[in-house]
């Protein structure tokens, strides 16, 4: 009754001629705290997504039919223009009043010879998603909070929107309104999350307690974590499309993923570079759960949200690079074979908010390295995009940035057009350029050494 209870509150309800709302979930609810994280002032901007695309356009007019498009996404993903207030979310109907001031407010042209790196990050005080335009350089740079975007869902929101653009000089428009038809359910609802049983909770807390005893292990040097954080950070290295044939080939060989072979190499290349003799490492794991979701109810194009659980995990370190990525493999398959997966959601909308807001005496929340894997891309947004009138829109870059203003690390590698790519994102007040830098050299290194492959 409790949880029937529970998912109503997280269905939209019309609650005015114009308004909609919903309860946030565990997940949301999250990602909303820590939206506010980080050391010092961060105008709530932690741990924000951004998702860009370097485009060629045809046959379309950029700055007119980038507005169509932004359009467009309202209707297809609306959720993206609500905003969370307290435990709500709450969306404004479109109306011709409302549609002027929200694409004043979302959608901003940049006439500048700056890329996209080099202008990260871009800030978002809207509370909910918008869109920047590199007109010079042609990119596409969509933001939004966490609590309304995950990593796969930013992907899926940016091909949503370059196949409207694609589609831009033929739109008639979306019918005001009727995008309220599209507003998703969250996580809780749509893979119906039950509730935690006390065997779960027990697992979790030991699970826990082992996560926070590995810090003790492989760690990364900092300085001084009580100063106020700075902006983030990028640096990229892409591998050339020989070079990653050659990999994947290596990984499937000797019977592993890429992500758990990338895992390794960082963690051996992390070790050797604090000069460390740990055998265990913390992190947090991302496991996509868009496979729960009934894609005959909910279409893939709507599922935008935070629809992936973090899994609080400590990696062993061998001597030997294949041992410890077969580990890592190992690790990374562990909740996905038992029914714990499934109820983590509650963890983290409860016990990790509970960690973070109010931490044991002396407690102080370490920083971790952790990696996302968002695998080939191509999945999510294709090279070519065409529409019926000639408009045509060809991806020549896509990548995303998060604002972290912790004292973490992260080590995000994807595949685009046959090549990989990994990316360290970083906060300037506790980690050197040069230290990252070399630790992504390192990471490349150990990963081609540790394959055999050079």
């Amino acid at each position: 009754m409790a949880l029937a209870a529970e998912y109503s509150a997280l269905q939209w309800e019309k609650v005015s001629s114009r308004t909609y709302e919903r309860s946030i979930d565990d997940m949301e609810r999250f990602f909303s705290l820590v939206g506010k994280g980080g050391v010092g002032a961060t105008d709530d901007q932690h741990w924000h997504i951004a998702v860009i695309a370097k485009i060629k356009t045809t046959g379309l007019d950029l700055r007119k039919d980038v507005t169509t498009a932004w359009r467009t996404l309202r209707s297809i993903n609306p959720g993206l223009s609500a905003i969370v207030q307290g435990d709500r979310l709450i969306y404004t109907v479109a109306d011709e009043q409302e549609l002027e001031p929200w694409l004043k407010e979302t959608l901003q042209f940049h006439d500048t010879p700056s890329t996209s790196r080099e202008l990260f990050p871009i800030r978002n005080l809207t509370g909910r998603a918008m869109l920047h335009v590199l007109l010079q350089t042609q990119e596409l740079v969509l933001l939004a909070p966490h609590t309304h975007l995950d990593g796969i869902g930013a992907y899926t929101a940016m091909n949503n929107l370059l196949q409207a653009l694609a589609d831009a000089s033929t739109a008639r428009g979306p019918r005001l309104g009727d995008e309220v038809q599209h507003l998703v359910s969250p996580l809780n609802v749509l893979a119906e999350i039950p509730v935690a049983t006390d065997a779960h909770k027990s697992t979790n807390q030991s699970m826990l307690g082992n996560w926070v005893s590995g810090f003790a292990g492989v760690n990364l040097d900092l300085k001084d974590t009580k100063q106020p954080c700075r902006d983030p950070r990028i640096i990229h290295t892409p591998f050339d499309i020989s070079e990653t044939e050659r990999i994947v080939a290596r990984c499937k060989e000797l019977g592993l993923t890429v992500t758990a072979a990338v895992q390794a190499a960082v963690s051996i290349a992390l070790r050797r570079q604090v000069k460390s003799t740990g055998t265990v490492q913390s992190a947090v794991t991302i496991h996509n759960v868009r496979k729960w979701i009934d894609k005959t109810k909910y279409p893939a194009t709507g599922l935008v949200g935070p629809l992936t659980i973090p899994v609080p995990a400590v990696f062993t370190l061998a001597d030997d690079f294949v041992e410890t990525a077969q580990l890592a493999k190992k690790k990374y398959l562990e909740p996905e074979q038992t029914d714990l997966l499934r109820t983590l959601p509650r963890f983290w909308g409860n016990d990790m908010v509970a960690i973070m807001t109010s931490p044991p005496p002396g407690m102080q929340a370490p920083s971790s390295l952790g990696l996302s894997s968002f695998g080939i891309l191509d999945a999510y947004v294709k090279p070519v995009y065409e529409g019926a009138a000639g408009g045509k829109v060809e991806v020549q870059d896509a990548w995303m940035g998060i604002t972290l203003y912790s004292p973490d690390v992260l080590l995000h590698v994807w595949t685009l057009q046959g090549a990989m790519h990994l990316q360290c994102v970083y906060n300037e007040a506790y980690h050197e350029k040069e230290a990252v830098t070399a630790l992504l050299k390192a990471t490349e290194d150990e990963l081609l050494q540790g394959l055999g492959l050079r």
